[in-house]
């Protein structure tokens, strides 16, 4: 799944169990933790096989359950020491919902069976082709999605990606775009609506 999927999927689901629970929309730190967590597995497990060649696959340290509950545990520890519980719990809802997500990938998008394997490093390890460094990588990757979005056969999928997308930006924009102002406070002014 791309960054864009990641964070849509886990925004969708967090801000209606927000709203749910607390009866709030979530704030800037739960959506940064959010974001953080629903792209941590990729963030390091990608440049880690691709870019530094210490993991054996783009998937497979971050996104193992064996790594994802116990470091998901420390991160609401801390959080809870901290005070900022709500740090904690938006990480670890992006970071565990991450893992099916990928899961379920290649079911949406070609009818696979689910891979619920690649996530069981040490005990499933799983080798995935490599197409060169980092970057020649992305652009295999992304090439792919490319097809995927220009086949005239998956219109259902380009509908499934715009209405995914739709829904967490509207739901972001309901919230009150938490995290907005933090970022809208760094870019230069030139950037910015008028």
């Amino acid at each position: 799944m791309w960054p864009w999927e990641h964070f849509s999927v886990s925004y969708i689901c967090y801000s209606v169990a927000v709203r749910a629970s607390r009866r709030r929309p979530p704030n800037a730190v739960e959506g940064y933790a959010l974001l953080f967590g629903a792209l941590f597995p990729d963030l390091v497990d990608k440049p880690g096989s691709w870019l530094f060649h210490v993991l054996p696959s783009g998937v497979s340290v971050a996104h193992s359950i064996f790594v994802a509950v116990p470091l998901t545990v420390v991160v609401l520890l801390v959080g809870r020491h901290l005070g900022r519980t709500e740090f904690g719990t938006a990480f670890g809802v992006g970071y565990l919902l991450h893992l099916p997500q990928d899961a379920v990938y290649g079911t949406i998008t070609s009818g696979s069976a689910p891979a619920y394997r690649v996530f069981l490093w040490p005990i499933a390890p799983k080798q995935t082709s490599s197409y060169g460094g980092f970057l020649a990588n992305v652009r295999h990757y992304f090439g792919q999605y490319q097809a995927l979005l220009a086949d005239p056969r998956t219109v259902w999928f380009v509908l499934f990606e715009f209405l995914l997308l739709s829904a967490a930006l509207s739901l972001w924009l309901a919230d009150g775009a938490p995290g907005w102002n933090m970022v809208s406070k760094r870019l230069p002014t030139r950037w910015l609506p008028r």
